[in-house]
């Protein structure tokens, strides 16, 4: 039992490591488009989507990379849009918040995510997806609650072939 628990969390850290690799190179990314104020059309593309529109496009890029998902509609309250399966048979809760790219998303909204997420749902892969960012403090929250938050660069680069780590 001890080698089994030393052994996934192994695998846990090497995931975290990748996922804050990642985060580092669109936080480079975000500062750079900051700086000479582009946008790519991914971007523009998610910009112009309604919320059931960004949602069924998150549904899309999920089923692209071999993820089963289904639209919750109602049935799951406002905080978990997507529920499925990961490649590997995990539990998979995505919620989808489409907003204008400079409103963050408060703590408030991630407690509520973490709660129907991991207790309601028993998500083992929690994402929260937004065409904007998250304040610090929702940040640390999906850190400790082991939600995947996936902010502006993330869904551009998503949208364009990149496959998300934590999917993989």
């Amino acid at each position: 039992m001890l080698n089994h628990l030393i052994h996934a969390s192994g695998e846990q850290r090497r995931e975290l490591t990748a996922i804050r690799e990642d985060l580092e190179r669109v936080k480079r990314t975000l500062q750079e488009r900051e700086l000479t104020g582009t946008a790519t059309a991914a971007a523009t593309t998610m910009d112009t989507m309604g919320r059931r529109e960004f949602e069924d496009h998150v549904a899309g890029l999920c089923r692209r990379d071999g993820r089963t998902v289904a639209s919750t509609g109602s049935a799951s309250g406002p905080s978990a849009d997507l529920i499925g399966r990961a490649a590997d048979g995990r539990r998979l809760v995505v919620r989808c918040e489409h907003s204008t790219p400079h409103r963050a998303v408060e703590s408030g909204a991630m407690w509520e995510f973490a709660g129907t997420a991991k207790l309601g749902h028993e998500a083992e892969v929690a994402l929260f997806v937004t065409t904007s960012t998250f304040t610090p403090a929702a940040l640390d929250l999906a850190a400790r609650h082991g939600i995947t938050a996936v902010h502006r660069a993330l869904p551009e680069a998503w949208s364009t072939g990149t496959a998300l780590q934590v999917l993989r």
